[in-house]
């Protein structure tokens, strides 16, 4: 690959209606790892940003959604 070359990841988000929010873009370089979305797993009582938990990796991490 040439040094003139940007790789550049593009993805889409999307509101809880399937409303796409916009298309966004990272440096591949920045990825560390790009994962299969797994449904989050419901938290009692969590804060209205916390989506819920999944595992990850063999660890459990929080997901959360700074804008609910």
């Amino acid at each position: 690959m040439n040094d003139d070359d940007d790789q550049i990841l593009i993805f889409e988000l999307e509101d809880e209606h399937s409303a796409t929010l916009g298309a966004f873009g990272v440096d591949v370089s920045e990825v560390g790892q790009v994962i299969e979305p797994s449904e989050p797993r419901e938290v009692p009582r969590a804060p209205a940003v916390v989506e819920g938990i999944m595992s990850y990796g063999g660890r459990i991490v929080t997901v959360v959604d700074p804008a609910p």
